[in-house]
């Protein structure tokens, strides 16, 4: 299978807050409000539990209303541009732009500018579509590595793309935001890789809509699945990372091809079937969860890994099969 030759290695979401060990846990009432008690801290239910976990599913969703409705109006234009001939002309012509594309290149100054504009666009469009869809992802992420270089910044990152948990979780939207966030170059380097290495099978099957829908819905599944384990088990600290989400794709290309075969970077030159190769990387990450190690989110890891198998085996009929009841109403 092109595209998994290589395993540089299966990368994680980071904790840079040493997290604090759990030394009590009971349940309290106050008022109306459920809290879990920890030591002296007290954690709400809705706050830090309910919260989270109904934006995780909320969305996921709504990236697979997104993806369907986006799937559904591109096949609409594409029969509107065979029934008039548009795609023909642009085969015979031997052009991969549009019309659209060239009416919005017009409104550029003429020159150097717009010349490296359609020059840089033709690549774009040249490109297959799973390179498309994975060097989109590998961009967004490395512009917000490159958001952690600068100092100025780095209030503004750490408030918006790392998620920290409780006792100071305070906004539940970077559970999304923190899959993009990558603080170090091999961090994000590791994660490209893997991400390429596998990506370009799952999404000659799936498609860039519901790829892209997976993609971000197994990066929150990852997110979620985190954070409640440190609400139950180890208050504090934070992550960041698309390794859940890169999970999620793996377990996929596992379940797709169990046969395949990939390097894993602690065994450099064995080929490992990755029928064999996903099963023992889970068991390493349930391993870190019973011996409580703290520099890998195994945790995330896990939920990342769980949705794309779930996904893989039922995802693709019980939900994208019926992605018509998804798709967004027309304006």
């Amino acid at each position: 299978m092109a595209g998994c030759s290589r395993l540089r290695q299966l990368v994680h979401r980071t904790n840079f807050v040493q997290l604090q060990p759990v030394i009590t846990r009971g349940f309290s009432t106050s008022g109306s409000s459920l809290s879990i008690k920890s030591g002296q801290q007290g954690y709400n239910l809705y706050t830090d539990v309910l919260k989270p976990t109904a934006f995780g599913v909320g969305a996921s969703a709504a990236a697979f209303s997104v993806a369907a409705t986006v799937c559904d109006r591109k096949q609409k234009e594409q029969r509107a541009s065979w029934r008039r001939g548009t795609l023909l002309g642009r085969a015979q012509t031997g052009s991969n732009l549009s019309s659209t594309d060239l009416k919005s290149l017009s409104k550029l100054p003429a020159g150097a500018v717009r010349d490296t504009a359609v020059s840089l666009l033709q690549r774009w469009r040249s490109l297959q579509p799973h390179q498309q869809t994975l060097y989109g992802i590998t961009g967004i992420n490395l512009l917000v590595l490159a958001g952690w270089r600068f100092r100025a910044l780095q209030g503004f990152m750490q408030r918006n793309f790392l998620h920290h948990f409780p006792p100071i979780a305070t906004r539940t939207y970077t559970l999304l935001t923190s899959t993009f966030s990558h603080q170090t170059l091999p961090h994000f380097f590791f994660n490209s890789v893997a991400l390429i290495s596998f990506g370009s099978g799952v999404h000659d099957r799936l498609g860039s809509e519901q790829f892209l829908a997976v993609f971000v819905a197994g990066g929150l599944a990852s997110s979620v699945v985190s954070h409640l384990a440190r609400v139950k088990r180890r208050p504090g600290g934070a992550s960041l990372g698309s390794s859940g989400a890169v999970y999620a794709v793996f377990a996929m290309m596992a379940y797709f091809e169990p046969q395949a075969k990939a390097q894993f970077i602690f065994l450099p030159g064995v080929p490992i079937a990755l029928e064999t190769l996903f099963p023992c990387l889970v068991l390493l990450d349930v391993v870190g969860v019973l011996s409580k190690w703290r520099i890998l989110d195994h945790w995330g890891h896990l939920g990342g890994a769980l949705f794309g198998y779930v996904y893989a085996r039922y995802g693709q009929t019980a939900v994208w099969g019926r992605r018509d009841k998804l798709v967004l109403p027309s304006s």
